[in-house]
This record gives C-alpha cells, sequence and structure tokens, in this order.
C-alpha cells in the first residue's frame, strides 16, 4: 500500500461491508506480523474493518511494511504478548496473550486497569526473565489536577500467568503498572515517552532506554533516560495505590497485604482474597526514576522518535553505551553516553524528504547492522559508530578528549559530522 502498510487480498462480502461504513479505507493493513516457525508467520489484519487473524506459509510474498506498531514483544515460548487497542473505536486498551496451548489473557477493561487513551511505544521479553514489559503513555488519574495530565507507564505480567479459577478468568492475575519519570533538576518533567529499547546486559539483569517529551514546557525538547531493570523491579516490590470510593482519591494503601505477593509470580489461580485484592491494587505508589536521577541526553529542537541501543568496547576492554536516535525529520543521530555526558558524534541525513523514522532495528545475526524505516522507505546503516574507515576506539577516545568538554548529561558540547554524512542519501 502505498503508506507503507502491507496488504492481503480482501474477500468481496469484507469489502461490500465496508463500503457501507462512512470512512473510504477498505483495505487490509497487516497489523501483526511475527514468525511463528521455520515455515509460517502468525498475521494480523484489519480486514477492511472487520480485524482477522491468521498463520500464513512464508514465501508467499507477503512483506513486512515499516509502519507496523511497536507494542508486540517477540514470542517467548511460542507465545504473543500484545498491548494494543482491542476495538474500531480505539477506546478499549488491552495487553494480551495468545497463540499456544494456554488461555488466552488480556487486561480488565471494567475495572479500567488501563486509561481508554493508553498508547503502547514498546514492549520487552528479556531472555531469562519470567515477566515480560510494556511501556505506554496513560492520562493519570491518580493526581488532582484542573488539566488531564499524561504520565508514561512501565507493566509487567508473568508468563506462567493462567488466569484465575473464579476471580478474574481469563484475565491477568499478575498485572501490575508503575509511572516511569524522566526529569531534569530545574525544569519541567518529560513525561511523555514515545519509544523505548531494552539492552540485556552479560552479567544479567537489563537497562531500559526510552526517548521522553514534556506536556507542558520544553515542548521543542526531547530527552532520554536509562532505567534499571532491578530499579523497576524494586518499585514493584513496594506498597500498592488504591482509590477511596468516598473521596474519589487515588491514596497509599498502608493496611496488610495478602500472601502470596499480589502481582507477583507466585500467585495461585485459587487464591481468591489475592486476586480479589489485586482487582483494585493494580498501580504501585513509588515512580520508577531514572539512572543516576537525571537523563543521559537532552537535545533542543530535536524531537526524536526511536532509540536502539548497543554495547562497544574499547581497547581497555571498558564498555560504551552507544545510542542511535532517529527524528521526526529523517535524521539519524548516533551518541556515546560517557562519564562525562553524552555525546553526539555523528548526525545522519537519511532521506531527501523529511519524514519521522518509524522504526530501528538491528538484523539478527549481523553484527553492525542497522535497519532504518519509515512510512515508505527502508535502509540499512552501519552500527558501529566508526566513520570514514575509523575504529570504533578511535571514535570513543575523540569525543571523549580534553578538548571537548560538556556538560554532564548535556550531551550538547560535542557534535561530530562525518563527511558523507552531509550529503543527503536516499534509497
Amino acid at each position: 500500500h502505498p503508506r507503507g502498510g502491507c496488504i492481503l487480498m480482501l474477500a468481496e462480502p469484507s469489502l461490500l461491508a465496508c463500503s457501507f461504513l462512512p470512512q473510504t479505507e477498505c483495505f487490509n493493513f497487516i497489523r501483526v506480523l511475527v514468525p511463528v516457525n521455520q515455515t509460517h508467520l502468525y498475521t494480523c489484519g484489519t480486514y477492511a474493518f472487520s480485524p482477522i487473524c491468521s498463520y500464513i506459509p512464508r514465501g508467499t510474498g507477503t512483506a513486512a511494511g515499516p509502519g507496523f506498531p511497536h507494542h508486540l514483544s517477540p514470542p517467548a515460548d511460542g507465545e504473543l504478548y500484545t498491548g494494543t487497542m482491542n476495538n474500531f473505536q480505539g477506546s478499549e486498551p488491552i495487553i494480551s496473550r495468545a497463540l499456544g496451548s494456554r488461555t488466552f489473557l488480556k487486561t480488565d477493561t471494567f475495572l479500567r486497569w488501563l486509561n481508554v487513551d493508553a498508547g503502547f511505544v514498546a514492549s520487552a521479553n528479556i531472555p531469562g526473565d519470567e515477566k515480560v514489559y510494556f511501556f505506554f503513555e496513560e492520562t493519570a488519574e491518580e493526581f488532582d489536577f484542573f488539566e488531564k495530565l499524561t504520565v508514561s507507564r512501565v507493566a509487567r505480567v508473568c508468563k506462567n500467568d493462567v488466569g484465575g479459577q473464579k476471580v478474574l478468568q481469563k484475565k491477568w492475575t499478575t498485572f501490575l503498572k508503575a509511572q516511569l519519570t524522566c526529569f531534569q533538576p530545574g525544569h519541567f518533567p518529560f513525561n511523555v515517552i514515545h519509544h523505548s529499547f531494552v539492552l540485556p546486559q552479560p552479567g544479567g539483569g537489563a537497562v531500559f532506554y526510552g526517548v521522553f517529551t514534556s506536556q507542558m514546557g520544553d515542548a521543542g525538547s526531547t530527552a532520554v533516560c536509562a532505567f534499571n531493570l532491578e530499579d523497576i523491579e524494586r518499585v514493584f516490590s513496594g506498597k500498592y495505590k488504591e482509590l477511596n470510593k468516598e473521596s474519589s482519591r487515588w491514596t497509599t494503601y498502608s493496611d496488610e497485604i495478602p500472601e502470596p505477593r499480589p502481582g507477583s509470580c507466585s500467585v495461585h489461580p485459587s487464591a481468591d482474597k489475592v486476586l480479589s485484592f489485586m482487582k483494585n491494587h493494580f498501580l504501585v505508589d513509588e515512580k520508577v526514576a531514572p539512572r543516576n536521577k537525571q537523563p543521559l541526553l537532552v537535545k533542543q529542537n530535536v524531537k526524536y522518535t526511536r532509540i536502539a541501543v548497543d554495547q562497544t568496547h574499547s581497547v581497555t576492554g571498558t564498555s560504551y553505551e552507544v545510542m542511535f536516535l532517529g527524528t521526526d525529520q529523517g535524521f539519524l543521530h548516533r551518541a556515546v553516553a560517557l562519564a562525562s555526558g553524552t555525546h553526539i558524534i555523528e548526525e545522519i541525513q537519511l532521506f531527501k524528504d523529511p519524514e519521522p523514522v518509524q522504526n530501528l532495528l538491528f538484523s539478527p545475526g549481523k553484527v553492525g547492522d542497522l535497519q532504518i524505516c519509515l512510512v515508505q522507505q527502508t535502509r540499512r546503516g552501519d552500527a558501529a559508530p566508526c566513520a570514514a574507515g575509523r575504529s570504533c576506539t578511535g571514535a570513543v577516545l575523540t569525543v571523549s578528549s580534553p578538548e571537548t568538554p560538556t556538560a554532564p548529561g548535556t550531551g550538547t558540547a560535542s557534535h561530530a559530522r562525518r563527511p558523507e554524512a552531509q550529503t543527503k542519501t536516499r534509497e
């Protein structure tokens, strides 16, 4: 399709029924396309406003367009975890688990575990972890403000969840959510998340990187914050919030907590007391603060749309975080996080016409291969932070020299552009 979505053929009855609806786009936009095994793909399409999912053989000519949503977690043990809208009106956000042999599970819409305007931006399935994480933004109901306040969230569910036997049947029994905070002292908080990327750590654990903007001041600024997995888990192990029905206000729950701990992966489907508690105590009290209590990078007059992160090592074995940041104008920024701050070492204009970068993906099994997706075009870039034949170590050492001092967390003092990047490139 011209917009970049992948389209499969529609049956005539579906086209006829769609033609009577008050819209004109009677197409089958593919919204889910994930490999199930070596021979088949699991595919879901809008199917002319009559959503349908099916298994299709590989090699049938179907290709993934770059406009797919980014809130699908890679299949875990043959199961698909998804955060998306569940109805045509776009007013029923859900987190669900499908495929596999176990019961289909989803969040409880009636209990409003997710606000109706929740917008998912990313998810993560960490190897060796028993949970799946989702990142989204939604209107906060726990604050007393005259205007709607958007907050960033991280939610988690356990892979061993099978739903409740009597309470929360076919619903998650381990769903919890917390607020993510990305802030710079003395400035309005960057409260709206746009994308997130998980980087598993060699010794275990993981770091989540997110790009944020502000709903209030600094409207033209973007921040990058990093969150340690252990900090997120610590918040999920803390106190709960609850809604006081008399005052209609959210307060910190301070009474006795049933056992096993609600929301933990040890909850049994027949633990009715725990599950009844979970129905109204799905929001935790503490907020997740960024690593070092400040952003890794704050950039003025730039809006980042996507982020991908890799690690490289110097000759001494020191590990460095290399961030790839796509902008809403079709640029790619390459940044290195150092002890002195984050430095943008390269800026590449990917395409001639300004257009938001829709996705950044490392090619599986291909070292140094970064796939960059816009709505209508796709190109590959070199993921190694090396410019014009320099070694990766040389690139890291160049930005950390005393001649390029920078204030911690600003990332604005060092900004190198490789010669060939000045020439606009398109596919």
